[in-house]
């Protein structure tokens, strides 16, 4: 044999040993790789080295979005699938094929390993079940309690159906041979809490300020995380105007910026102060209605001793009863009313005690009308002549 022959033999040798092995791996339960050759309704071919192609439900594909079908048969992309079983028939041979079977078992190994580890993995949420939601990791399935989603109640499941968490492997069960995984996203939170919160204590102060989210609203004021740590902002705290409820100034969820007005470690309380000097009706009010100016308001309520007239939202004037009328007034409603526009000066200011005074008579008297007729000339006597 000359050498020219001796290497067509050895190539010959070495294609037909390949072949022969990876025919012998296309056998039940055996992982090989093969590349995508066509799909029709229902299936996808894969081409796995024997005489017969293999086939996987399309339905594998359909449901991972980041795989393109149709560039992976142009380019007979290379896939790794496991054999579900074989099947001899009078058409040939039948192998069913399963590319999520592969991906499952890499995915139990690296969950297996985050469990024994602690370490934190993400999943991403496919279904809602009884009292939780199904988050899905490499094709595995982990239960998570509704308890375990977060810190607080969970009142919308399907509201996290195609959210990603990042979890927790809580269990991790082979036992009577069924797999059971738990996990909790819940751990992650309260430990990320938990280390803002020791964070935020130790660096605490009055008048700091911080980006903070609305907890929750009662009636004596709103509840901010201003995370990790809540504090209260107390009603009176919340806006200028006195009649203010919580739920009028702010919503659960919304960010907001407040500032420390006072805390207790010991007891673990904080007051938050949201109000903002600039939102004050009395703000620079000196410079902005000086005493001696001309003002127009609205009657907004009246008293036996004036009339409190609104110049702006959340800001009123007291105009006296002898500031109203160049007579003298039994009372104010006698020539106003409430929601009647007037014209005032401004006579007195007190920002510290939250007052203004005004006076309409200065402006434009308002008299009451007399109740007084003008007497009837008498008409001039006359006589008879005889």
């Amino acid at each position: 044999m000359n050498e020219e022959e001796k290497i067509t033999n050895q190539g010959f040798d070495t294609e037909f040993a390949n072949a022969v092995d990876l025919i012998a791996q296309v056998r039940r339960g055996a992982v090989v790789k093969g590349t995508i050759t066509s799909a029709d309704d229902d299936y996808v071919y894969v081409d796995v080295h024997d005489k017969s192609e293999g086939r996987i439900s399309r339905k594998e594909f359909d449901s991972d979005p980041d795989f393109d079908l149709d560039k992976a048969i142009a380019e007979h992309t290379e896939v790794t699938v496991k054999v579900r079983s074989i099947k001899n028939s009078d058409q040939g041979k039948e192998i069913i094929l399963s590319k999520n079977d592969v991906e499952s078992e890499k995915g139990r190994a690296e969950i297996e390993e985050a469990y024994k580890n602690k370490t934190p993995i993400e999943v991403k949420i496919t279904r809602t079940v009884k009292d939780g939601v199904i988050g899905s990791y490499k094709g595995v399935d982990i239960y998570i309690h509704r308890t375990q989603i977060k810190t607080g109640e969970v009142k919308d499941l399907e509201s996290y159906v195609g959210q990603t968490l990042e979890i927790l492997v809580t269990k991790f069960d082979t036992e009577k041979g069924r797999l059971r995984i738990s996990g909790s996203h819940r751990i992650i939170v309260s430990e990320e809490r938990r280390k803002k919160s020791a964070e935020i204590w130790d660096n605490i102060e009055e008048g700091k300020h911080y980006k903070g989210v609305v907890r929750s609203l009662v009636d004596f004021g709103a509840f901010i995380d201003i995370g990790g740590v809540d504090g209260l902002v107390h009603v009176s705290e919340l806006s200028w105007s006195r009649n203010a409820k919580p739920a009028d100034v702010l919503k659960v969820g919304e960010e907001v910026d407040v500032y420390v007005k006072s805390f207790d470690k010991e007891t673990k309380k904080i007051s938050l102060g949201y109000k903002k000097l600039e939102d004050d009706p009395y703000y620079n009010i000196e410079e902005r209605m000086p005493v001696g100016c001309i003002v127009q308001g609205t009657v907004v309520r009246l008293t036996k001793f004036g009339a409190f007239v609104q110049l702006e939202p959340d800001l009123d004037a007291l105009c006296h009863v002898s500031q109203i009328s160049s007579k003298r007034l039994e009372k104010p409603e006698d020539v106003l009313s409430v929601g009647q526009v007037v014209q005032a000066k401004v006579i007195k200011i007190e920002p510290e005690e939250r007052r203004i005074s005004i006076s309409i008579k200065e402006v434009a008297p308002i008299d009451p009308e007399t109740d007084e007729e003008p007497a009837a000339e008498e008409a001039p006597e006359t006589t008879d002549e005889a």
